[in-house]
Protein backbone atom coordinates (compact mmCIF):
# COMPACT_ATOMS: atom_id res chain seq x y z
CA UNK A 1 0.00 0.00 0.00
CA UNK A 2 3.04 2.15 1.00
CA UNK A 3 4.78 2.11 -2.52
CA UNK A 4 1.83 2.40 -4.09
CA UNK A 5 0.87 5.59 -2.97
CA UNK A 6 4.40 6.04 -3.15
CA UNK A 7 4.92 5.77 -7.30
CA UNK A 8 1.74 7.81 -7.54
CA UNK A 9 3.39 10.48 -5.82
CA UNK A 10 6.21 10.28 -7.83
CA UNK A 11 4.74 9.97 -10.92
CA UNK A 12 2.68 13.47 -10.54
CA UNK A 13 6.09 15.18 -10.05
CA UNK A 14 7.39 13.04 -12.74
CA UNK A 15 10.40 12.39 -10.43
CA UNK A 16 10.15 8.39 -11.50
CA UNK A 17 12.30 9.13 -14.36
CA UNK A 18 15.52 10.23 -12.82
CA UNK A 19 18.44 7.49 -12.99
CA UNK A 20 20.48 6.49 -10.39
CA UNK A 21 23.50 5.02 -12.34
CA UNK A 22 25.74 6.19 -14.68
CA UNK A 23 25.00 5.22 -17.99
CA UNK A 24 27.48 3.38 -20.68
CA UNK A 25 27.87 4.49 -23.92
CA UNK A 26 28.25 0.90 -25.41
CA UNK A 27 28.14 -2.21 -24.29
CA UNK A 28 31.37 -4.06 -23.21
CA UNK A 29 31.60 -6.98 -25.95
CA UNK A 30 28.43 -9.49 -26.99
CA UNK A 31 29.35 -12.65 -25.58
CA UNK A 32 27.57 -12.68 -22.66
CA UNK A 33 26.84 -16.34 -22.12
CA UNK A 34 28.75 -19.22 -21.00
CA UNK A 35 26.42 -21.77 -22.63
CA UNK A 36 23.59 -21.42 -24.85
CA UNK A 37 20.38 -20.38 -23.60
CA UNK A 38 16.95 -21.87 -24.07
CA UNK A 39 15.53 -20.86 -27.71
CA UNK A 40 12.42 -19.48 -26.69
CA UNK A 41 9.17 -21.42 -29.01
CA UNK A 42 8.28 -19.89 -32.55
CA UNK A 43 5.66 -17.05 -31.65
CA UNK A 44 6.69 -14.82 -34.98
CA UNK A 45 5.61 -16.20 -38.58
CA UNK A 46 5.89 -13.98 -41.53
CA UNK A 47 3.15 -11.36 -42.53
CA UNK A 48 3.34 -9.70 -38.83
CA UNK A 49 1.81 -12.71 -37.30
CA UNK A 50 2.38 -13.32 -33.74
CA UNK A 51 0.86 -16.35 -31.82
CA UNK A 52 0.52 -16.12 -27.94
CA UNK A 53 -1.30 -18.00 -25.52
CA UNK A 54 -2.67 -20.06 -28.15
CA UNK A 55 -4.57 -17.45 -29.76
CA UNK A 56 -2.73 -15.83 -33.36
CA UNK A 57 -3.30 -12.22 -34.71
CA UNK A 58 -1.89 -10.78 -38.15
CA UNK A 59 -1.36 -7.32 -38.65
CA UNK A 60 -1.62 -5.87 -41.81
CA UNK A 61 0.91 -2.95 -42.32
CA UNK A 62 2.18 -2.07 -39.10
CA UNK A 63 2.47 -3.78 -35.57
CA UNK A 64 -0.17 -2.53 -32.96
CA UNK A 65 1.95 -2.63 -30.13
CA UNK A 66 -1.23 -1.90 -27.84
CA UNK A 67 -3.36 -4.68 -29.50
CA UNK A 68 -5.75 -5.27 -27.01
CA UNK A 69 -8.50 -7.92 -28.65
CA UNK A 70 -7.26 -10.89 -26.66
CA UNK A 71 -6.88 -9.04 -23.20
CA UNK A 72 -4.03 -7.41 -21.48
CA UNK A 73 -1.79 -10.55 -21.22
CA UNK A 74 -1.75 -11.57 -24.71
CA UNK A 75 -0.59 -7.96 -25.41
CA UNK A 76 2.25 -8.39 -22.39
CA UNK A 77 3.54 -11.03 -24.57
CA UNK A 78 3.35 -9.42 -27.76
CA UNK A 79 5.55 -6.93 -25.98
CA UNK A 80 8.07 -9.21 -24.03
CA UNK A 81 9.73 -9.19 -27.45
CA UNK A 82 10.70 -13.28 -27.52
CA UNK A 83 10.27 -13.39 -30.94
CA UNK A 84 13.31 -11.79 -31.50
CA UNK A 85 15.67 -14.99 -30.78
CA UNK A 86 13.08 -17.58 -31.82
CA UNK A 87 15.48 -19.93 -34.11
CA UNK A 88 14.13 -19.37 -37.46
CA UNK A 89 14.04 -15.71 -37.22
CA UNK A 90 16.42 -13.79 -39.61
CA UNK A 91 18.66 -10.78 -38.42
CA UNK A 92 17.17 -8.33 -40.08
CA UNK A 93 13.57 -9.20 -39.44
CA UNK A 94 14.42 -9.31 -35.74
CA UNK A 95 15.75 -5.84 -35.86
CA UNK A 96 12.42 -4.79 -37.83
CA UNK A 97 10.30 -5.51 -35.21
CA UNK A 98 12.59 -3.87 -32.14
CA UNK A 99 12.31 -0.70 -34.57
CA UNK A 100 8.51 -0.74 -34.82
CA UNK A 101 8.66 -1.54 -31.04
CA UNK A 102 10.84 1.79 -30.69
CA UNK A 103 8.65 3.77 -32.91
CA UNK A 104 5.35 3.12 -30.84
CA UNK A 105 7.37 3.66 -27.05
CA UNK A 106 8.51 7.21 -28.62
CA UNK A 107 5.13 8.25 -30.00
CA UNK A 108 3.38 7.29 -26.45
CA UNK A 109 1.08 4.27 -28.51
CA UNK A 110 2.49 2.50 -25.51
CA UNK A 111 3.67 3.34 -21.86
CA UNK A 112 6.68 1.34 -20.14
CA UNK A 113 5.29 -1.02 -17.18
CA UNK A 114 7.99 -2.77 -15.49
CA UNK A 115 7.31 -6.31 -15.66
CA UNK A 116 7.16 -6.48 -19.38
CA UNK A 117 10.50 -4.33 -19.35
CA UNK A 118 12.24 -6.77 -17.29
CA UNK A 119 11.64 -9.31 -19.99
CA UNK A 120 12.49 -7.13 -22.64
CA UNK A 121 16.41 -6.38 -21.07
CA UNK A 122 17.01 -10.15 -21.14
CA UNK A 123 15.56 -10.55 -24.46
CA UNK A 124 17.80 -7.84 -26.18
CA UNK A 125 20.94 -9.11 -24.01
CA UNK A 126 20.09 -12.39 -25.82
CA UNK A 127 19.48 -11.22 -29.27
CA UNK A 128 23.19 -9.25 -29.05
CA UNK A 129 24.50 -12.68 -27.94
CA UNK A 130 22.85 -14.25 -30.77
CA UNK A 131 23.92 -12.25 -33.31
CA UNK A 132 26.99 -10.80 -32.25
CA UNK A 133 26.75 -7.53 -33.11
CA UNK A 134 25.96 -4.15 -30.71
CA UNK A 135 23.57 -2.67 -33.20
CA UNK A 136 22.99 1.02 -32.26
CA UNK A 137 19.05 1.09 -32.14
CA UNK A 138 19.09 -2.36 -29.92
CA UNK A 139 21.48 -0.87 -27.40
CA UNK A 140 19.41 2.48 -27.00
CA UNK A 141 16.68 0.31 -26.28
CA UNK A 142 18.45 -1.77 -23.52
CA UNK A 143 19.71 1.09 -22.09
CA UNK A 144 15.89 3.08 -21.84
CA UNK A 145 14.57 -0.13 -20.51
CA UNK A 146 17.45 -0.10 -17.68
CA UNK A 147 17.05 3.21 -16.90
CA UNK A 148 13.32 2.60 -16.44
CA UNK A 149 13.32 -0.50 -14.24
CA UNK A 150 16.26 0.79 -12.23
CA UNK A 151 13.49 3.30 -10.67
CA UNK A 152 10.03 1.51 -11.46
CA UNK A 153 11.05 -1.61 -9.40
CA UNK A 154 7.60 -3.54 -8.42
CA UNK A 155 7.70 -2.81 -4.92
CA UNK A 156 3.89 -2.31 -4.85
CA UNK A 157 3.36 -5.86 -6.12
CA UNK A 158 6.02 -7.74 -4.82
CA UNK A 159 6.42 -11.52 -5.38
CA UNK A 160 7.68 -12.84 -8.72
CA UNK A 161 7.79 -9.40 -10.63
CA UNK A 162 9.97 -7.80 -8.35
CA UNK A 163 11.85 -11.12 -8.48
CA UNK A 164 11.98 -11.02 -12.43
CA UNK A 165 12.94 -6.96 -11.98
CA UNK A 166 15.68 -7.98 -10.00
CA UNK A 167 16.92 -10.71 -12.86
CA UNK A 168 16.88 -8.30 -15.06
CA UNK A 169 18.69 -5.77 -12.94
CA UNK A 170 21.55 -8.34 -12.88
CA UNK A 171 21.80 -9.11 -16.00
CA UNK A 172 21.80 -5.43 -17.02
CA UNK A 173 24.58 -4.85 -14.20
CA UNK A 174 27.12 -7.52 -15.68
CA UNK A 175 26.67 -6.86 -19.35
CA UNK A 176 27.29 -3.03 -19.10
CA UNK A 177 29.92 -3.91 -15.82
CA UNK A 178 27.91 -1.08 -14.19
CA UNK A 179 29.31 -1.73 -10.45
CA UNK A 180 26.77 0.94 -9.07
CA UNK A 181 24.28 -0.93 -10.41
CA UNK A 182 25.38 -4.29 -9.56
CA UNK A 183 25.54 -3.88 -5.85
CA UNK A 184 22.26 -2.50 -5.45
CA UNK A 185 21.00 -5.66 -8.21
CA UNK A 186 22.70 -7.84 -6.26
CA UNK A 187 21.41 -6.91 -3.02
CA UNK A 188 18.02 -7.25 -4.42
CA UNK A 189 18.04 -10.04 -5.93
CA UNK A 190 19.95 -11.64 -2.70
CA UNK A 191 17.16 -10.65 -0.57
CA UNK A 192 14.48 -11.71 -2.74
CA UNK A 193 15.37 -15.18 -3.62
CA UNK A 194 16.02 -15.57 0.15
CA UNK A 195 12.17 -14.49 0.69
CA UNK A 196 10.83 -16.24 -1.99
CA UNK A 197 12.32 -19.72 -2.65
CA UNK A 198 11.44 -21.75 0.00
CA UNK A 199 13.76 -23.97 2.39
CA UNK A 200 12.23 -27.14 1.00
CA UNK A 201 13.22 -25.37 -2.77
CA UNK A 202 9.64 -24.03 -4.22
CA UNK A 203 8.90 -20.86 -5.39
CA UNK A 204 6.79 -18.99 -2.81
CA UNK A 205 3.48 -18.23 -4.96
CA UNK A 206 3.25 -22.62 -4.91
CA UNK A 207 2.75 -22.76 -9.25
CA UNK A 208 5.13 -24.72 -10.87
CA UNK A 209 4.57 -22.76 -13.93
CA UNK A 210 6.05 -19.63 -12.24
CA UNK A 211 8.71 -22.05 -10.52
CA UNK A 212 10.32 -23.29 -13.83
CA UNK A 213 9.69 -19.35 -15.44
CA UNK A 214 11.79 -18.06 -12.32
CA UNK A 215 14.26 -21.06 -12.23
CA UNK A 216 15.28 -20.56 -15.91
CA UNK A 217 15.84 -16.67 -14.77
CA UNK A 218 18.10 -18.15 -12.47
CA UNK A 219 19.94 -20.07 -14.84
CA UNK A 220 20.43 -17.11 -17.22
CA UNK A 221 22.26 -15.45 -14.75
CA UNK A 222 24.46 -18.08 -13.41
CA UNK A 223 25.59 -18.28 -17.39
CA UNK A 224 26.23 -14.08 -17.26
CA UNK A 225 28.36 -14.60 -14.56
CA UNK A 226 30.20 -17.58 -15.48
CA UNK A 227 31.42 -14.58 -18.14
CA UNK A 228 31.67 -12.62 -15.15
CA UNK A 229 33.57 -14.52 -12.90
CA UNK A 230 35.76 -12.34 -10.53
CA UNK A 231 36.30 -12.05 -6.89
CA UNK A 232 33.92 -9.79 -6.36
CA UNK A 233 31.13 -12.14 -8.57
CA UNK A 234 32.35 -15.02 -6.84
CA UNK A 235 30.24 -15.34 -3.86
CA UNK A 236 27.03 -14.19 -5.17
CA UNK A 237 27.14 -16.80 -7.65
CA UNK A 238 27.74 -19.48 -5.32
CA UNK A 239 24.66 -17.94 -3.43
CA UNK A 240 22.49 -18.15 -6.56
CA UNK A 241 23.90 -21.78 -7.65
CA UNK A 242 22.93 -22.70 -4.26
CA UNK A 243 19.45 -21.59 -4.73
CA UNK A 244 19.14 -23.11 -8.51
CA UNK A 245 20.22 -26.43 -7.35
CA UNK A 246 17.50 -26.08 -4.52
CA UNK A 247 15.23 -25.23 -7.17
CA UNK A 248 15.89 -27.88 -9.31
CA UNK A 249 15.65 -30.11 -6.36
CA UNK A 250 11.88 -29.38 -5.96
CA UNK A 251 10.85 -29.39 -9.53
CA UNK A 252 12.49 -32.95 -9.78
CA UNK A 253 10.20 -34.16 -6.83
CA UNK A 254 7.13 -32.52 -7.64
CA UNK A 255 7.47 -33.65 -11.73
CA UNK A 256 5.23 -36.74 -12.58
CA UNK A 257 7.54 -39.76 -14.16
CA UNK A 258 6.15 -38.36 -17.34
CA UNK A 259 7.32 -35.24 -17.00
CA UNK A 260 4.30 -33.21 -16.54
CA UNK A 261 4.16 -30.81 -13.88
CA UNK A 262 1.00 -30.24 -11.31
CA UNK A 263 -1.04 -27.18 -12.86
CA UNK A 264 -2.31 -26.48 -8.96
CA UNK A 265 -2.93 -22.73 -8.74
CA UNK A 266 -1.97 -20.80 -11.55
CA UNK A 267 -0.54 -22.66 -13.92
CA UNK A 268 -0.43 -24.67 -17.51
CA UNK A 269 1.43 -25.89 -20.32
CA UNK A 270 2.70 -24.06 -23.05
CA UNK A 271 4.09 -20.59 -20.68
CA UNK A 272 7.15 -21.72 -19.33
CA UNK A 273 10.27 -23.86 -20.73
CA UNK A 274 9.54 -27.88 -19.67
CA UNK A 275 11.20 -29.22 -16.96
CA UNK A 276 13.55 -31.27 -19.16
CA UNK A 277 14.53 -28.26 -21.03
CA UNK A 278 16.16 -26.94 -17.54
CA UNK A 279 17.82 -29.94 -16.48
CA UNK A 280 19.93 -29.88 -19.36
CA UNK A 281 20.54 -26.71 -19.33
CA UNK A 282 21.55 -27.21 -15.51
CA UNK A 283 23.60 -29.80 -16.33
CA UNK A 284 25.24 -27.91 -18.92
CA UNK A 285 26.26 -25.10 -16.19
CA UNK A 286 27.45 -28.55 -13.95
CA UNK A 287 24.69 -27.96 -11.43
CA UNK A 288 23.00 -30.90 -9.76
CA UNK A 289 19.41 -31.11 -8.00
CA UNK A 290 19.72 -30.97 -4.36
CA UNK A 291 17.82 -34.09 -2.68
CA UNK A 292 14.74 -32.47 -1.43
CA UNK A 293 11.35 -33.10 1.31
CA UNK A 294 8.21 -31.54 0.37
CA UNK A 295 7.72 -29.31 3.14
CA UNK A 296 7.62 -25.90 3.34
CA UNK A 297 6.15 -25.57 -0.03
CA UNK A 298 2.81 -27.06 1.22
CA UNK A 299 2.77 -30.28 -1.08
CA UNK A 300 3.55 -34.02 -0.72
CA UNK A 301 3.94 -36.50 -2.86
CA UNK A 302 2.95 -39.88 -2.49
CA UNK A 303 4.11 -42.72 -4.86
CA UNK A 304 3.46 -46.79 -5.32
CA UNK A 305 3.49 -49.09 -8.14
CA UNK A 306 1.32 -47.72 -10.22
CA UNK A 307 0.13 -44.47 -8.32
CA UNK A 308 1.18 -40.88 -7.95
CA UNK A 309 -0.53 -38.51 -6.17
CA UNK A 310 0.26 -35.05 -4.99
CA UNK A 311 -1.96 -33.03 -2.25
CA UNK A 312 -2.03 -29.67 -1.73
CA UNK A 313 -1.79 -29.42 2.54
CA UNK A 314 -1.78 -25.60 3.17
CA UNK A 315 -3.53 -22.78 2.87
CA UNK A 316 -3.26 -19.80 0.31
CA UNK A 317 -0.09 -18.77 0.51
CA UNK A 318 2.00 -16.10 0.46
CA UNK A 319 -0.58 -14.32 2.32
CA UNK A 320 0.40 -11.07 1.30
CA UNK A 321 0.69 -11.97 -2.35
CA UNK A 322 -2.31 -14.38 -3.53
CA UNK A 323 -2.83 -13.13 -6.89
CA UNK A 324 -2.05 -16.58 -8.46
CA UNK A 325 -3.58 -18.76 -5.91
CA UNK A 326 -6.85 -20.84 -5.98
CA UNK A 327 -9.08 -22.19 -3.17
CA UNK A 328 -8.10 -25.36 -3.37
CA UNK A 329 -6.61 -26.65 -0.05
CA UNK A 330 -6.53 -30.42 0.30
CA UNK A 331 -6.96 -30.85 -3.27
CA UNK A 332 -5.24 -33.16 -5.19
CA UNK A 333 -3.66 -34.42 -8.37
CA UNK A 334 -3.92 -38.24 -8.95
CA UNK A 335 -1.97 -40.22 -12.09
CA UNK A 336 -2.37 -44.36 -13.20
CA UNK A 337 0.55 -46.25 -14.56
CA UNK A 338 2.13 -42.44 -15.88
CA UNK A 339 -1.04 -40.92 -16.88
CA UNK A 340 -3.37 -38.36 -15.98
CA UNK A 341 -6.49 -39.54 -14.01
CA UNK A 342 -7.76 -37.14 -11.73
CA UNK A 343 -6.67 -33.64 -12.70
CA UNK A 344 -6.73 -30.11 -11.90
CA UNK A 345 -9.29 -28.29 -13.65
CA UNK A 346 -6.48 -26.23 -15.13
CA UNK A 347 -6.25 -22.00 -15.85
CA UNK A 348 -7.47 -20.89 -19.43
CA UNK A 349 -7.41 -17.17 -18.35
CA UNK A 350 -6.48 -14.15 -16.55
CA UNK A 351 -9.03 -12.26 -18.04
CA UNK A 352 -11.60 -10.93 -15.23
CA UNK A 353 -14.86 -12.91 -15.52
CA UNK A 354 -16.67 -15.69 -15.16
CA UNK A 355 -14.44 -18.20 -16.25
CA UNK A 356 -11.55 -16.92 -14.24
CA UNK A 357 -13.58 -16.95 -10.77
CA UNK A 358 -14.54 -20.30 -11.81
CA UNK A 359 -11.21 -21.91 -12.35
CA UNK A 360 -10.18 -20.23 -8.65
CA UNK A 361 -13.30 -21.65 -7.46
CA UNK A 362 -13.53 -24.86 -5.15
CA UNK A 363 -15.57 -26.61 -7.40
CA UNK A 364 -13.19 -26.94 -9.51
CA UNK A 365 -11.29 -28.76 -7.89
CA UNK A 366 -10.79 -32.17 -6.05
CA UNK A 367 -11.95 -31.08 -2.58
CA UNK A 368 -15.55 -31.22 -0.58
CA UNK A 369 -17.46 -27.81 -1.33
CA UNK A 370 -20.04 -27.24 1.82
CA UNK A 371 -23.01 -25.15 0.87
CA UNK A 372 -21.73 -24.43 -2.76
CA UNK A 373 -19.34 -21.69 -0.56
CA UNK A 374 -15.53 -21.36 -2.02
CA UNK A 375 -13.02 -22.36 0.76
CA UNK A 376 -11.39 -19.11 0.31
CA UNK A 377 -12.87 -16.01 -0.49
CA UNK A 378 -11.39 -15.72 -4.08
CA UNK A 379 -12.43 -12.51 -5.87
CA UNK A 380 -11.47 -9.78 -8.44
CA UNK A 381 -9.13 -12.13 -10.74
CA UNK A 382 -5.89 -11.66 -8.54
CA UNK A 383 -7.39 -11.49 -4.91
CA UNK A 384 -8.35 -13.04 -1.80
CA UNK A 385 -10.29 -12.46 1.03
CA UNK A 386 -11.12 -14.71 3.67
CA UNK A 387 -8.72 -17.83 3.81
CA UNK A 388 -8.28 -20.82 5.60
CA UNK A 389 -6.16 -22.44 8.18
CA UNK A 390 -5.02 -25.73 7.44
CA UNK A 391 -3.89 -28.01 9.70
CA UNK A 392 -1.83 -31.10 8.97
CA UNK A 393 -2.78 -33.35 11.88
CA UNK A 394 -0.83 -36.73 11.46
CA UNK A 395 1.29 -37.71 8.55
CA UNK A 396 3.37 -40.88 7.87
CA UNK A 397 5.21 -42.29 4.88
CA UNK A 398 2.02 -42.92 3.03
CA UNK A 399 -1.03 -41.50 4.66
CA UNK A 400 -1.69 -37.99 5.98
CA UNK A 401 -4.74 -36.37 7.84
CA UNK A 402 -5.84 -32.55 7.18
CA UNK A 403 -7.86 -30.34 8.63
CA UNK A 404 -9.02 -26.94 7.72
CA UNK A 405 -11.36 -24.58 9.43
CA UNK A 406 -13.07 -23.33 6.00
CA UNK A 407 -16.90 -23.27 6.45
CA UNK A 408 -17.02 -22.78 10.41
CA UNK A 409 -19.79 -20.18 10.02
CA UNK A 410 -21.96 -22.37 8.63
CA UNK A 411 -21.37 -24.32 11.91
CA UNK A 412 -18.87 -26.82 10.66
CA UNK A 413 -16.80 -28.11 13.69
CA UNK A 414 -14.15 -29.39 11.72
CA UNK A 415 -13.38 -30.50 8.27
CA UNK A 416 -11.31 -33.46 7.77
CA UNK A 417 -9.64 -35.31 5.00
CA UNK A 418 -7.16 -38.43 5.00
CA UNK A 419 -5.14 -39.73 2.45
CA UNK A 420 -4.02 -43.48 2.74
CA UNK A 421 -1.88 -44.99 0.07
CA UNK A 422 -1.26 -48.88 -0.60
CA UNK A 423 -2.37 -51.08 -3.40
CA UNK A 424 -5.06 -48.69 -3.39
CA UNK A 425 -5.60 -45.05 -2.83
CA UNK A 426 -8.19 -44.33 -0.34
CA UNK A 427 -9.66 -40.91 1.02
CA UNK A 428 -11.93 -40.00 3.88
CA UNK A 429 -13.95 -37.34 3.91
CA UNK A 430 -15.62 -36.44 7.79
CA UNK A 431 -17.80 -32.98 7.93
CA UNK A 432 -18.59 -32.63 11.16
CA UNK A 433 -21.53 -29.83 11.78
CA UNK A 434 -23.74 -28.11 14.85
CA UNK A 435 -26.18 -27.75 12.63
CA UNK A 436 -27.78 -29.33 9.25
CA UNK A 437 -26.32 -28.19 6.12
CA UNK A 438 -27.61 -27.43 2.71
CA UNK A 439 -25.23 -29.72 0.80
CA UNK A 440 -21.83 -31.36 0.95
CA UNK A 441 -20.17 -32.46 -2.51
CA UNK A 442 -16.91 -33.81 -3.07
CA UNK A 443 -15.70 -33.27 -6.52
CA UNK A 444 -13.43 -35.52 -8.74
CA UNK A 445 -12.60 -34.05 -11.70
CA UNK A 446 -11.27 -36.66 -14.66
CA UNK A 447 -8.82 -35.94 -17.06
CA UNK A 448 -10.38 -36.08 -20.94
CA UNK A 449 -8.91 -39.32 -21.81
CA UNK A 450 -10.86 -40.82 -18.85
CA UNK A 451 -14.46 -42.18 -19.21
CA UNK A 452 -16.70 -42.72 -16.33
CA UNK A 453 -19.77 -44.55 -16.29
CA UNK A 454 -21.99 -44.44 -13.17
CA UNK A 455 -23.14 -48.05 -11.75
CA UNK A 456 -24.68 -47.47 -8.46
CA UNK A 457 -22.09 -46.49 -5.86
CA UNK A 458 -19.34 -46.78 -8.10
CA UNK A 459 -17.77 -45.46 -10.62
CA UNK A 460 -16.43 -47.83 -13.73
CA UNK A 461 -13.69 -46.34 -15.44
CA UNK A 462 -13.77 -47.86 -19.08
CA UNK A 463 -10.85 -46.31 -20.60
CA UNK A 464 -8.36 -46.18 -17.66
CA UNK A 465 -6.91 -48.87 -15.65
CA UNK A 466 -8.69 -47.83 -11.85
CA UNK A 467 -12.24 -47.90 -10.49
CA UNK A 468 -13.41 -45.40 -8.18
CA UNK A 469 -15.58 -46.65 -5.31
CA UNK A 470 -17.79 -44.65 -2.68
CA UNK A 471 -18.98 -45.25 0.87
CA UNK A 472 -21.34 -42.93 2.54
CA UNK A 473 -22.52 -41.52 -0.85
CA UNK A 474 -26.07 -40.15 -0.92
CA UNK A 475 -25.76 -39.46 -4.60
CA UNK A 476 -23.57 -39.11 -7.13
CA UNK A 477 -23.51 -37.63 -10.12
CA UNK A 478 -21.20 -36.82 -13.80
CA UNK A 479 -21.41 -33.67 -15.48
CA UNK A 480 -19.09 -32.47 -18.19
CA UNK A 481 -16.90 -29.23 -17.28
CA UNK A 482 -14.09 -27.77 -19.61
CA UNK A 483 -10.61 -28.72 -19.13
CA UNK A 484 -7.54 -26.40 -19.71
CA UNK A 485 -4.24 -27.73 -19.38
CA UNK A 486 -3.06 -24.56 -21.36
CA UNK A 487 -4.20 -20.95 -22.20
CA UNK A 488 -7.62 -20.58 -24.16
CA UNK A 489 -7.46 -23.86 -24.97
CA UNK A 490 -10.24 -26.11 -22.97
CA UNK A 491 -12.00 -29.68 -23.89
CA UNK A 492 -14.69 -31.40 -22.78
CA UNK A 493 -14.27 -33.77 -20.21
CA UNK A 494 -16.48 -35.14 -16.65
CA UNK A 495 -16.48 -34.87 -13.31
CA UNK A 496 -18.22 -36.86 -10.21
CA UNK A 497 -20.14 -34.49 -7.84
CA UNK A 498 -20.37 -37.04 -4.91
CA UNK A 499 -22.97 -36.14 -2.24
CA UNK A 500 -22.91 -37.06 1.55
CA UNK A 501 -23.68 -36.02 4.39
CA UNK A 502 -21.07 -36.78 7.26
CA UNK A 503 -18.64 -39.18 6.22
CA UNK A 504 -17.49 -40.64 2.85
CA UNK A 505 -14.59 -43.26 1.87
CA UNK A 506 -13.03 -43.05 -1.73
CA UNK A 507 -11.35 -46.05 -2.94
CA UNK A 508 -9.42 -46.09 -6.13
CA UNK A 509 -8.42 -48.93 -7.02
CA UNK A 510 -6.53 -50.64 -9.81
CA UNK A 511 -8.26 -53.16 -12.36
CA UNK A 512 -7.35 -57.06 -12.13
Amino acid sequence: MFFQIWYRILNQFGLLNSVHFSKQDLLLGTDFFAIPFIVPTPKYSEGNTFQFLNLSKSFEGSINWNEQEYGKLWNYNLQYLDCINQSDITKDTALSIIASFCQALQLGIIQNEPYPASLRIFNLIKFIHRTNQDNAIVTKLLFQQIQYLNTHKEYHILGNHLLENAFALVAAALVTQNKQLYNSASQLLLTELDEQILEDGAHFERSAMYHCILLERLLDCISLLEKNNTNQTKPFKEFLVKKAELMLGWLKVICFQNGDIPLFNDAAYGISAQPKELFNYALKLQLQPITIQLNESGYRKFCSAHFETIIDVCGIEPSYQPGHAHADSTSFICYVKQLPFLVETGTSTYQIGAVRSNERSSAAHNVVVVNQTNSADVWGGFRVGKRPLVTIKSETEQTICLTHNAYRKFGVKQFQRQFQLSNQLIILDEVQASKPLHSVIAYFHFHPSVLPQLDVQKLIINTSVADLNFEGASKIELESYPYAEAFNQTQPALRAKVHFQTKLQTIISIKP
